[in-house]
């Protein structure tokens, strides 16, 4: 995630888009229930990223919907059953370790602005796939 606003990006950005364009061309982007978007596109050619609001943080989050989520086992159970392969990103929680043992689960620093000033986590990436 780069720190930049939003005048300098398309200055920035123009040389990768087009290196990038070709690699995005399938590229499909949705704002959907995962049940509804893993039914749909789930095939052993498909990627997900998935980054659902993290698990005893939905209240931190400036979205109407982000207190609803409780389906935290629910998609950890269709994702131990789809095709496709997946990205997950989550926040560092023993619980969502246990949901998601038998998986790759990598850990990684992001950094926020919260009030001001920079916070440093550690975020879980969560995979079903091996990297090269």
């Amino acid at each position: 995630m780069l720190g930049l606003n939003h005048e300098s990006c398309p200055q920035l950005c123009a040389p990768c888009s087009h290196r990038c364009s070709y690699w995005l061309k399938q590229v499909i982007i949705e704002k959907q229930d995962f049940e509804k978007i893993i039914a749909r596109f789930d095939t052993p050619h498909t990627f997900f990223y998935l980054d659902p609001p993290y698990y005893t943080k939905e209240h931190l989050y400036d979205r109407e919907d982000a207190n609803a989520f409780t389906k935290h086992e629910e998609l950890a159970a269709i994702l131990k059953q789809i095709k496709g392969k997946f990205l997950l990103s989550y926040n560092n929680d023993p619980y969502i370790r246990t949901l998601y043992q038998g998986f790759t689960i990598d850990e990684v620093e992001a950094q926020y602005t919260v009030s001001g000033a920079f916070q440093t986590e550690t975020e879980l990436l969560i995979r079903n796939y091996e990297t090269l």
